[in-house]
């Protein structure tokens, strides 16, 4: 199935649910499973513009975790929707990061020792040219090649078509 096809797939799905949970839960779950992920790799943020400050819409459990500020340097969300660009980052473990997200326990199926990002995707989510948001996608593991393969343009590009979409819903 082509980009195109997905994303509109995607589209029809998500204006079929009602808004908030429902359409986020959906988004997730379809990006699990086109990037081949498990559930704690997959989150959305959402930008609060007048506060500046960058929040997770999912996973739910991580709603409640704080927020982080536009305006900082060290987060790879933040920098994301500052500069409006995608990153892609296939030695992401390597780097110096904020780890205190990965160390929450999602679901059942996660396993029981904390697992790192290594590899991550991260893209803006723009409505109407508006930031509203990012995603991010990692693949985790106790180092790079445990996490699995790399992410690469044709994911990337994926990701971008699949952004246009969920954004108009977040």
């Amino acid at each position: 199935m082509s980009a195109e096809a997905i994303s509109q797939k995607l589209d029809t799905q998500l204006a079929a649910l009602a808004a908030g949970e429902p359409r986020l839960k959906l988004a997730a779950q379809a990006l699990t499973q086109l990037f081949k992920l498990r559930a704690d790799e997959v989150a959305i943020f959402s930008l609060d513009q007048k506060r500046e400050m960058v929040g997770f819409l999912w996973p739910p459990k991580l709603k409640a975790t704080g927020n982080l500020p536009l305006s900082s340097n060290t987060a790879l969300v933040a920098r994301t929707i500052r500069d409006g660009k995608a990153f892609v980052n296939n030695s992401f473990g390597s780097l110096s990061h904020a780890t205190i997200f990965e160390t929450v326990k999602i679901d059942k199926d996660q396993p029981e020792a904390p697992q790192r990002i290594q590899k991550i995707m991260s893209i803006p989510l723009l409505r109407d040219g508006e930031k509203v948001g990012a995603i991010q996608l990692s693949r985790k593991g106790t180092d790079g090649p445990s996490a699995g393969p790399d992410f690469g343009k044709n994911e990337l590009a994926l990701l971008a078509d699949l952004a246009k979409v969920i954004a108009r819903y977040v």
